[in-house]
């Protein structure tokens, strides 16, 4: 699915009517607690993002943007056991996950030429959800990858963020619809219960310690952006 988006961003970010009104973006993003969450859960997230751009006209300095993300703010594996002869797998294992999935929407101001880097500024405004997984995974016999047999989710709690970013594209390819982007946000986000600190039995059962404050993050990204 990732692949898909990318391979149709590319698409379109080459094509002359989209790359000037159009653009999208896709990038590896760190997400590190501030303030009162830092003092209670102070793990660094890992995941990704994605969104895309919209200017009303080519030569106009603002853009409007919609993007989703997902964060990872660790994990925790208990080792492998033997599964018996029944099974089809050789050794099963349960991970269990504390993650964050956001959406946003963003207001861009960045100039329209096609200077070779292009520094922006953002606006932004949307929603945090915090919640768990939990999954058991089996290894079948001379394999090394695992499988994923079950997942369930807790139920997460949403929370209103908003913020701002800075950062700035690098141009990649002479047409400037391909650009290296760097981009750093920082989303204050209101009060919200949440998950940390997964801690697996003996027998596979997951508890999580509950936690409840602010949750303030600040996101470093690397990516790519096509278009605009």
């Amino acid at each position: 699915m990732k692949r898909l988006l990318v391979s149709l961003l590319l698409m379109l970010a080459f094509s002359p009517i989209f790359s000037q009104k159009w653009g999208g973006f896709a990038n590896f993003t760190l997400g590190l607690p501030q303030n009162e969450y830092k003092s209670l859960n102070d793990r660094t997230g890992i995941g990704f993002r994605g969104g895309v751009l919209y200017r009303p006209q080519k030569d106009l300095p603002i853009s409007f943007g919609f993007e989703a993300g997902y964060l990872s703010l660790g994990r925790e594996v208990l080792p492998s056991n033997s599964s018996g002869f029944w099974s089809p797998y050789s050794a099963y294992r349960v991970v269990a996950g504390v993650n964050v999935v956001s959406l946003n929407a963003s207001l861009r101001i960045q100039s329209p030429n096609n200077a070779s880097v292009k520094p922006f500024i953002e606006g932004l405004v949307g929603w945090n959800n915090f919640y768990g997984t939990v999954s058991t995974e089996g290894r079948r016999l001379f394999d090394f990858e695992w499988e994923r047999i079950i997942q369930e989710s807790t139920k997460g709690d949403w929370a209103l963020s908003y913020g701002g970013a800075a950062g700035l594209d690098a141009r990649i390819d002479k047409s400037g619809h391909l650009w290296l982007e760097f981009r750093v946000r920082y989303m204050k986000g209101r009060q919200a219960r949440y998950y940390t600190d997964p801690i697996i039995s003996g027998n596979g059962s997951v508890t999580y310690v509950e936690k409840s404050s602010t949750t303030d993050l600040l996101f470093p990204q690397i990516g790519l952006k096509f278009g605009l």
